[in-house]
């Protein structure tokens, strides 16, 4: 039985590698080293693209910090080829290798970001062929149909100005502007709350979160230890200085009881100022990441594909919405909520006996997603891969013909059905 990890390798190789002519792999294994028919040498790294959740229009591909990394960033004769796939739409994403190659081991994380639009107009056409599009940092981004990577590979030194070079990321915002941005409540507040409610979260959910950011603002804990957070250049880095903070005598003692809901609701406050930084423009093409938890490092994508006589009103077709939850509850919502019910499932995710759809949420309500026909309450907590087994239990159970899968960011998940 193959692996997670021979399952990616034996994915990249049948969607990029088999389709370099005359390719020689020198090193099997992502990212690949290869060398072209004419004698271009290039490592390739090939990762799925996933749609940002709060990012409108936005998909990306991260790269997280890999010792294996720091042969490539020395190698400077090899350029460093990031291939963003799209599932979807059966196309590849390919930034810049000069503007790739300095972001890697920079930090925890570094985000490449394409233009989801531009994905589907590609997607759209009726003869394929390469499109590109400029950010507005000036970094051009290319569109690949699968079918034409072999010749756009063959072709790569003419897309780019120079793709030996070496671009320096953005400068940061700077410490001074970063904490401004972080401490100005009176603006943000409202726009969390209208995030939050984008996420799927209930009335009850969003007061509590409101709640303890503001304590921490007004109540003086960010103003006495405004040190700790003027050390670093930007936003990005905001995750290090909160596991600082969250240490200090006086938090800790603030905290005592209710951590867990302290630390969570003012790391949710963090990843929504740095998605709003990222869509007003503040970072564009590519961005580096400081920190390894919270909603941005869990860019899971929940799929669910449909075969023909389902039995499910839609056939034939993937459904994919831009959260994880709204496809859990698309699904539920086609099978039949009243079916699903009588099936008497719980949810996953530390409370005990709670269950997966109900009308009355008597406990737990924060974790239920209410906005569902006739009065039915789905319960939202759990890990992607947690819905993706659910829904391919109820398949199981009522005889139905669809399969749920789920991609990580960090980690393709190319399942077939009935494997582990």
């Amino acid at each position: 039985m193959l692996t997670t990890e021979q399952k990616i390798q034996s994915l990249i190789k049948r969607l990029v590698i088999d389709k370099l002519k005359l390719c020689k792999v020198s090193e099997d294994k992502n990212p690949f080293k290869v060398t072209l028919s004419d004698g271009k040498e290039y490592r390739l790294f090939v990762d799925v693209l996933t749609t940002d959740y709060n990012i409108n229009d936005r998909s990306r591909v991260e790269i997280s910090k890999m010792p294996e990394y720091d042969k490539c960033i020395n190698d400077t004769d090899t350029p460093f080829v990031l291939l963003g796939y799209d599932i979807e739409r059966d196309l590849f994403v390919v930034w810049n290798p000069a503007l790739v190659k300095p972001l890697l081991n920079r930090n925890v994380k570094s985000s490449f970001f394409s233009i989801t639009s531009e994905q589907k107009r590609l997607y759209n056409l009726k003869k394929k062929r390469v499109i590109d599009f400029t950010f507005n940092d000036g970094n051009k981004v290319y569109c690949v149909p699968r079918q034409k990577i072999g010749e756009f590979l063959n072709d790569l030194p003419s897309k780019f100005d120079n793709i030996y070079g070496w671009i320096e990321p953005a400068s940061p915002m700077g410490a001074e502007k970063a904490f401004d941005i972080f401490r100005d409540t009176d603006t943000n507040l409202p726009e969390f709350v209208e995030y939050l409610k984008g996420e799927g979260y209930m009335k009850k959910g969003i007061d509590i979160k409101k709640s303890y950011v503001n304590k921490f603002f007004h109540e003086g804990f960010i103003k006495t230890h405004e040190d700790i957070f003027l050390k670093y250049e930007s936003l990005t880095d905001y995750g290090k200085a909160l596991d600082e903070f969250f240490k200090a005598g006086d938090v800790m003692a603030f905290m005592k009881g209710y951590g867990n809901h302290h630390r969570s609701s003012l790391r949710k406050y963090l990843d929504f100022l740095t998605w709003k930084n990222y869509e007003s423009g503040i970072t564009n093409c590519a961005v580096i990441e400081g920190r390894d938890s919270g909603r941005a490092g869990k860019l899971d994508l929940l799929y669910v594909d449909i075969y023909e006589n389902s039995g499910l009103p839609q056939e034939e077709c993937r459904i994919q919405k831009k959260r994880t939850l709204e496809t859990f509850v698309e699904i539920i919502s086609l099978i039949g909520f009243e079916k699903v019910a009588e099936l008497k499932l719980v949810g996953y995710g530390g409370h005990d006996g709670a269950p997966l759809l109900t009308k009355e949420p008597e406990k737990y309500t924060a974790y239920y997603y209410s906005e569902c026909d006739n009065g039915w309450f789905v319960y939202r907590w759990g890990s992607t891969k947690r819905k993706a087994d659910t829904l391919n239990k109820i398949a199981d159970t009522l005889h139905l013909r669809f399969h749920a899968d789920y991609i990580h960011a960090n980690n393709v998940r190319a399942k077939e059905k009935g494997e582990e």
